[in-house]
């Protein structure tokens, strides 16, 4: 389609397409590219269906939840870096919404009251996905987050002894502890292989010892 769009500008079939397709203000052309077309046409499906009482409403709705239980963030996704946190996620419609619009500069806002994010627990609290990313390159930063998802964490405060004082030692060992329950209903993540506890090891006592109450 672009080698369409440069002939019918009477332009050479190997015009920079950074240029055909950039926008105005930066000296492009502007010329709409088949991929922001598309988006477009995904977004359109996307707003006209979350907001209708649906079964793909619903549908949507959960694939959201699941997205931002798998960053672990107190921010909703789409405000979030797709360049940062996208190797995190599992893919889907929202998420490949996510990371086409972030090229061009937009950025979806959903309606606070009607989307679940989960919230910090104190002062001080913490995602911990937000240091690991950080801290850890994209492959090891997926790493740790399979071993947050498997002990159903979100936050610093998820981990901590009930007096704030420590990291709780059953999540030292890659453990639930019983006495921990989860107002969030977690689906079942498999459990991490022993390289994948050897690196959360390593976050715990190296990355969090510093942050805390």
């Amino acid at each position: 389609m672009s080698s369409f769009q440069c002939s019918s500008l009477a332009l050479n079939r190997h015009f920079p397409r950074a240029i055909l397709h950039g926008p105005t203000f930066l000296g492009g052309i502007g010329i709409p590219s088949p991929s922001y077309r598309t988006t477009k046409e995904q977004i359109n499906y996307f707003l006209y269906n979350i907001r209708r009482e649906t079964f793909i409403q619903k549908s949507f709705d959960a694939s959201l939840i699941y997205t931002q239980l798998e960053i672990g963030s107190f921010q909703h996704f789409f405000s979030l870096s797709y360049l940062r946190y996208g190797h995190l996620v599992t893919k889907s419609m929202g998420v490949q919404i996510w990371s086409e619009t972030e090229p061009h500069g937009l950025f979806l806002r959903p309606d606070p009251s009607s989307t679940w994010i989960p919230h910090s627990l104190g002062t001080n609290d913490i995602p911990l996905m937000e240091l690991a990313t950080t801290v850890y390159n994209p492959k090891g930063s997926a790493m740790i987050n399979q071993c947050r998802l498997y002990l159903h964490v979100i936050s610093l405060y998820d981990i901590l002894t009930y007096d704030l004082q420590g990291i709780h030692p059953s999540y030292k060992q890659g453990e639930r502890p019983p006495s921990h329950h989860s107002t969030i209903h977690w689906p079942n993540y498999p459990k991490p292989l022993k390289n994948y506890w050897q690196l959360w090891y390593h976050f715990l006592y190296i990355h969090l010892q510093s942050y805390g109450p």
